[in-house]
């Protein structure tokens, strides 16, 4: 891989800039398209991912350098063979692009066995899906993933470009809690005031849950850039636009986190912000003079309330709303539901354990995994989702998808897991680092992976992390612990 060091890399290559570029736009387009989970605005999608994966090969043709003119796109070609990323996204998507392939299957009555159930496949031994749309939908999710993917670990990206995309991606969702603010103050029931929907939904997100999701992993990203910002300040001993613009997102994208109403959205964001604020301080506290300590307590209690002043200031009536809607009854009633859709996924995976049921399979199979008062029960909520994303992907995937998903994202911690500790004493590592964390635990209880613009911005975060590792001539103090 190339050196990702700021001192040895100045400006961005011709490759790094169409990447960069490239990167951006399809990440910006998932969020701003409802999240990717509006079929009509998924089509873009894979036209965007194909394009990223032309980029960099059609460059890189063109980009010579040096006396032998050497030709980067074998070289890039070379790197991109070498990585098990590759290997393993393609053969996850090979598995998807089988299951539409060999999609079709209908309700019937088996006399035989005197019960209604979905016919066989075409191939009864190939993977499969219930329908081709529900299949073709897994390969606009999937697709550009991987080619994101390939595109950042090509070996043409360095530090300056990671940071690029990650100040691009918090500037977005600060603009989209904006829109979402202003859409909010109109008092519309229609998202984007073109589509009616009859529950709560908070900027270009439907669902509330994935708003909370997203805003809480950007704003882990945006605390990042702000104690970044806040240690070149420090060092330089002037209060810098930078900095006032890193605490402007971290307020907007705390207020974008509580207004989605999404209660594990809340309760992440406010751990986060009070998390970073307090370790911020406990591991500069013994380096500081005492007039920079009072400046940094009464700036953070400063910022800290007016996050909670913009929060409450905007969303009061919906906080009200939102609390009167809960009770103890409808709580219990919703950990119920877990637990049997937990229980029918992992039975559906035991009865189809190698390829799965296929894209969004766990729907048409749920109810057939549960008893005559349950199922009458299930009537009417939300089973398209076993509200457990790596359970769901384990019942349609089968072993072959999750475990080429698994290896594909072990391959992407591995970095992270040869610096281990070092970490620790980084905040501008630490706090994406815990939003992803945050996020994962998020999928556990419900579907935030089910949103390709969370599932995009969640796996450029991964792979930018080792890059914030990086030294930089901005940042010459080394935090240590005490």
């Amino acid at each position: 891989m190339t050196d990702t060091s700021m001192e040895k890399s100045p400006s961005l290559s011709p490759i790094e800039k169409w990447i960069t570029g490239s990167v951006l736009l399809l990440l910006v387009y998932s969020a701003w398209a409802r999240g990717g989970t509006n079929v009509p605005l998924q089509w873009f999608l894979p036209w965007l991912g194909l394009f990223l994966f032309a980029v960099p090969f059609v460059t890189s043709w063109f980009y010579r350098t040096g006396d032998k003119s050497q030709v980067y796109g074998l070289k890039l070609a070379r790197n991109i063979i070498k990585d098990p990323v590759f290997f393993l996204g393609a053969l996850f998507l090979l598995l998807l692009l089988t299951q539409w392939w060999n999609a079709g299957r209908f309700y019937i009555y088996d006399v035989e066995l005197n019960c209604w159930r979905y016919s066989d496949p075409r191939v009864a031994s190939l993977p499969s899906a219930v329908t081709k749309m529900d299949a073709a939908e897994m390969l606009r999710w999937f697709f550009p993933a991987w080619a994101v993917l390939i595109a950042l670990r090509s070996g043409f990206i360095t530090a300056r470009a990671i940071m690029i995309i990650l100040m691009g991606l918090t500037v977005n969702a600060s603009i989209i809690v904006l829109f979402g603010i202003f859409q909010y103050m109109t008092g519309t029931q229609s998202i984007f005031w073109i589509v009616p929907l009859k529950c709560h939904f908070f900027a270009s997100f439907g669902y509330a849950n994935h708003a909370g999701a997203f805003f809480v992993l950007m704003l882990s990203v945006a605390l990042g850039i702000l104690v970044r910002s806040c240690f070149r300040s420090y060092r330089k001993r002037k209060f810098s636009k930078s900095t006032a613009m890193s605490i402007a997102m971290c307020i907007l994208l705390l207020a974008g986190a509580n207004l989605s109403l999404s209660r594990a959205g809340i309760i992440f964001s406010w751990i986060l912000v009070v998390f970073a604020v307090g370790y911020a301080i406990w591991v500069l506290w013994h380096d500081m003079r005492r007039s920079v300590r009072l400046n940094l307590i009464v700036a953070s209690a400063a910022v800290l309330c007016i996050g909670y002043f913009v929060v409450a200031g905007f969303g009061k009536d919906l906080f009200r709303e939102s609390l009167e809607e809960i009770r103890i009854e409808e709580t219990e009633g919703e950990v119920s539901e877990r637990f049997w859709q937990t229980d029918a996924a992992v039975r559906i995976w035991q009865d189809n354990k190698w390829f799965g049921v296929g894209g969004w399979g766990y729907r048409y199979f749920c109810l057939d995994y549960v008893d005559a008062e349950m199922r009458q029960r299930a009537n009417g909520i939300g089973k398209a989702n076993v509200h457990n994303d790596p359970l769901q992907f384990l019942a349609e995937f089968g072993l072959v998808g999750f475990l080429a998903m698994s290896g594909g994202l072990l391959c992407l911690f591995v970095p992270i897991w040869r610096k281990g500790i070092r970490f620790i004493g980084k905040p501008w590592v630490l706090y994406p680092l815990l939003g992803l964390t945050v996020v994962f635990m998020h999928s556990l209880v419900d579907l935030p992976f089910r949103s390709p613009a969370i599932l995009y911005h969640w796996l450029v975060i991964l792979v930018a992390i080792p890059y914030l590792d990086e030294k930089r001539k901005e940042i010459k103090c080394q935090i240590k612990i005490k």
